[in-house]
């Protein structure tokens, strides 16, 4: 079992003991990175009854959304790495300047070392080890910090780690903010962080006064634009699909939906219809995660009703099981309180829209969302291209996110940095330049004294070779 390390000594003695084995054994092989990678899978799936019930004790997630946004996206990622990590570890041959005749450039990518990873509560299990798994395919050795609010998934991913790793390999640290803060005070080679802006800034914070490079994955409002030329039963569809997946805590969920005022009640009845057939008991495949998120939600639909807001279905809450039905509101306006803050639960705002210039102008005046959704055969490219954000989709929603060949991460106040597949595997590597001088020295000419000749072979340099090859 993994041992108790609350107190701030024994962090302190884990992360010194992986960094002595980091120096003792500073790489490993391509057939040992694949092995680990290999073992954690399996360990992963000889629990996965186990995850059903931790995720379910947790926070009342259904098996079937267990299965999809925790463990398909955990297993895809470990064979999508040990499928392309020889490809990924082989130094990559670049190019050199004429000027330097004779030698030979590559990139080798190298670990960074110890890194720190802490996950987040909305998907507590694949938010720890998705990363993990880029971090082991870059040859690292890690600490783990999963969120306190799911306890029990916590204690199961400090079972299965310690199954699979030694703890100067591998380390799950559980506790809470004071576990966190003390955490942040070793001088880790990479802090990986995953959850709200607020405390991402916190972490900047802390890694900047040690120097310590980070990613940050966070969150935002993430818009849905519906144009004039959009099939408006599919987009319907996709957008409760993807908004109350994991009742709405989801960073890249759907916040809100801009529709054009003529098509309004067309995609009103659409999403109605749409959470009738998707959701026929009225209720989300999971509960709130937390009282206070129960009670936050509850507060911002009853303010987004007295505000003007039509509820056009859902508006049920269960205070015993803090659970919340799939609830649509229509005539939302911008200056509505549940356009100032992210949702992160299962409220969907239609806001309707006469200009889809004025939209642009809106979301530009805006912090850079995680995700930005567009649909309609017309200007769903102008409007990714137009409007930063982390990632997006045209015609669908979410499902960017599933595909390892993508980079996944924010801009921003979204975020910054990315990781899935090569992307994560680079997040955890340092890019090392590497130069051999095979023969000759075509610099040599160019050395002091700096004669008159001298001079005139630089000048000749800077003109005429720069360029080359």
């Amino acid at each position: 079992m993994v041992e108790a390390l609350n107190p701030k000594t024994d962090l302190q003695r884990c992360f010194e003991r992986q960094c002595e084995a980091m120096r003792h054994l500073p790489s490993t092989t391509l057939a040992e990175r694949r092995s680990v990678l290999r073992n954690l899978k399996d360990v992963i799936l000889a629990n996965q009854t186990a995850l059903h019930e931790a995720l379910a004790a947790d926070y009342g997630k259904s098996s079937a959304e267990v299965d999809l946004s925790e463990l398909y996206t955990t297993i895809t990622e470990i064979e999508h790495a040990r499928k392309h990590l020889r490809h990924w570890m082989r130094p990559e041959r670049v190019p050199t300047p004429l000027a330097m005749l004779g030698t030979k450039s590559e990139i080798r990518y190298r670990p960074k070392g110890v890194v720190l990873i802490i996950g987040a509560w909305n998907y507590p299990f694949s938010l720890v080890l998705v990363p993990l798994i880029a971090a082991l395919a870059a040859g690292n050795r890690a600490l783990l910090k999963p969120s306190e609010l799911c306890p029990c998934t916590s204690a199961l991913l400090s079972t299965i780690i310690s199954k699979v790793f030694p703890p100067e390999q591998v380390a799950v640290i559980e506790g809470g903010a004071e576990v966190a803060k003390a955490l942040l005070e070793l001088p880790f080679d990479h802090i990986f962080f995953t959850g709200s802006t607020r405390v991402g800034t916190l972490v900047a914070q802390a890694a900047a006064q040690r120097l310590i490079p980070i990613t940050l994955e966070l969150g935002g409002k993430c818009p849905v634009i519906i144009d004039e030329s959009a099939n408006l039963k599919n987009a319907a569809e996709r957008i409760v699909w993807g908004k109350f997946l994991n009742a709405g805590q989801t960073c890249i969920a759907p916040d809100y939906v801009f529709v054009p005022s003529r098509l309004r009640q067309e995609f009103v009845t659409a999403t109605k219809t749409a959470v009738a057939n998707l959701y026929p008991t009225g209720e989300c495949a999971c509960h709130m995660v937390t009282s206070e998120h129960f009670e936050r939600l509850k507060n911002l639909l009853s303010t987004a009703l007295a505000e003007g807001g039509t509820l056009v279905c859902g508006g049920g809450f269960d205070d015993s099981l803090r659970s919340i039905q799939p609830t649509v509101i229509d005539d939302v306006r911008l200056e509505s309180s549940i356009m100032h803050e992210e949702i992160f639960g299962p409220l969907l705002p239609i806001v309707s829209y006469d200009s889809i210039a004025a939209v642009k102008t809106y979301l530009l005046s805006k912090p850079k969302p995680l995700a930005l959704y567009s649909f309609g055969e017309g200007s769903g490219h102008s409007i990714i291209d137009e409007i930063p954000s982390g990632g997006a989709c045209i015609n669908n929603t979410v499902i960017h996110v599933l595909n390892a060949h993508l980079p996944f991460g924010g801009i921003g106040a979204s975020g910054m940095g990315n990781y899935h597949g090569v992307h994560g595997f680079r997040t955890f590597s340092h890019a090392h330049s590497v130069m051999t001088q095979r023969w000759g020295n075509g610099l040599r000419p160019l050395y002091p004294p700096y004669t008159a000749f001298t001079q005139r072979l630089i000048r000749f340099a800077i003109r005429w070779l720069p360029g080359l090859p």
